[in-house]
This record gives structure tokens, sequence and C-alpha cells, in this order.
């Protein structure tokens, strides 16, 4: 699900980042709902939160966490809008940046196409930087899949090989 929030009426263009104003003046965003409904609820009370109530929001390139108080016990709630994931040193990585990455490169784009893409859905852009922690995070998984591809290429020439001279 996509919601709508208002942008910053700034259009620019820098080498971080890539923004574009939708004609309506509104952001989307990617939204995990089984995720979020799933934590909805006071980690105090257990009572339910609600979004109507959230008092900021942050975006972490394609992923947002919004702070919401609980209405029954007052404690400040920090729900992300995605899955989180860890690597290494860092337990904070949004699957929702992670996996565009990993489809802007199986797609054959780059940065600047993918916030080319996302400018046109109205959902804000991924920064270079965040872009490139993503690309290294994925980039060993990529290179054995790859290295896992040769190989069975290879062991099937050879078969076809063998079979092929076994023929004649």
């Amino acid at each position: 699900m996509f919601r709508k929030v208002r942008p910053s009426r700034i259009v620019t263009r820098r080498a971080d980042e890539l923004l574009c104003a939708s004609a309506n003046g509104l952001e989307w965003r990617i939204v995990d709902l089984q995720y979020l409904s799933d934590h909805l609820k006071c980690i105090k009370c257990k009572k339910d939160i609600f979004l109507r109530n959230t008092v900021e929001k942050s975006r972490m390139g394609l992923n947002c966490m919004l702070n919401i108080p609980c209405e029954e016990c007052s404690t400040m709630i920090q729900v992300h809008t995605g899955k989180m994931h860890g690597t290494g040193d860092n337990k904070n990585r949004a699957d929702v940046n992670t996996k565009a990455v990993l489809g802007a490169v199986h797609s054959g784009i780059g940065e600047t196409a993918l916030n080319k893409l996302l400018a046109c859905l109205s959902v804000p852009p991924i920064s270079a930087n965040l872009y490139k922690r993503c690309e290294r995070e994925i980039g060993p998984a990529i290179e054995a899949a790859a290295k896992d591809s040769c190989r069975k290429a290879a062991e099937d020439e050879k078969q076809l090989v063998i079979a092929n001279n076994k023929l004649k």
C-alpha cells in the first residue's frame, strides 16, 4: 500500500539525491501492510496503537520509521513500515531498500534510473550512499550465484562433450 505524505517543495539534482515533486505535490510510501499491522501494538501495555497518532516520521531510503504514542500509557513506540535485517555491524537495514537495489542490479539499471522510476511513482528517491551500501551488501551473494552458475554451465558443457564423443 502507498501512503500519501507532503514532500518538501524543493526540486534539486545533486550527486547524492534526486528529488522530484509530483504533479499533485504528494509523495507515496511503500508499506508492508502485514508487518506494519503486526507491529502496531504498545510494547509496554500491549494495547493497539493508531497511525492517526503519529507524531514524527523519518525516512530511511524507501522505508519509514514512525513515532507513535500509545493512547493508554503514553509510551512512544517506533514502528518501521517494513521488515528490517542486519548485516555485519549494522542491524538496521530495511528489506525494501536492499530489494530495490537488487532489482535494479538484476535488471541492469543503476541508481539514477532507479530514482527516475521511483520519481514517476511519486516515491522518494534512494540516496547514492544508501544505494552503494546496499550494493556492497548484495554483491557477495550475486558473485557467489554467478560463480555457481558458471560452474554448473561448465559441468553441463562437459557432460554434453562426453555424450557427443560417445556417439562418434
